[in-house]
């Protein structure tokens, strides 16, 4: 039997440690937001006219949130552990705004490409993406319903 991947990548194992955490928190973050949302638009007395466009900016500022989430993640595990989990091949200095400029748009599933995920750090970014995806989604739904 083979020895666990960690166990052969020791760097995984901080990955997935962040990446479940992240992914939680923005889930019941976005759960939280849905939910009182929802409630409060079904006892205001404001036309629709107001609490639709009120709604969306809301659901936009959790958005921006959730990729603030991640971006801190990122740069925590950097500066926790280097290297060895991985680097984002950035196109210019690395800093946090890069970083949330490269979560946003992994979490928007937008793709440019000009910054690439290497190494154990790849994993964070791929759930990042699906997460950013199903909670763009949801948000849809709310707006629609």
């Amino acid at each position: 039997m083979s020895p666990p991947v960690w166990e052969t990548d020791p760097a995984l194992l901080p990955v997935v440690v962040a990446t479940v955490a992240a992914t939680v928190t923005c889930v019941a973050l976005h759960g939280e937001v849905v939910c009182r949302l929802s409630s409060w638009s079904k006892r205001t007395k404001l036309a629709t006219r107001l609490v639709l466009p009120m709604s969306v900016l809301l659901l936009l500022v959790t958005h921006v949130g959730q990729v603030l989430i991640y971006a801190a993640t990122h740069t925590g595990l950097d500066h926790l552990y280097g290297e060895r989990v991985g680097v984002l091949a950035m196109s210019a200095d690395g800093s946090l705004i890069e970083r949330v400029y490269f979560s946003g748009v992994v979490f928007s599933t937008l793709g440019f490409g000009d910054i690439v995920p290497a190494g154990p750090i790849r994993l964070m970014v791929a759930v990042q993406a699906i997460t950013g995806l199903m909670l763009i989604a949801w948000s849809a739904a709310l707006t629609y319903s």
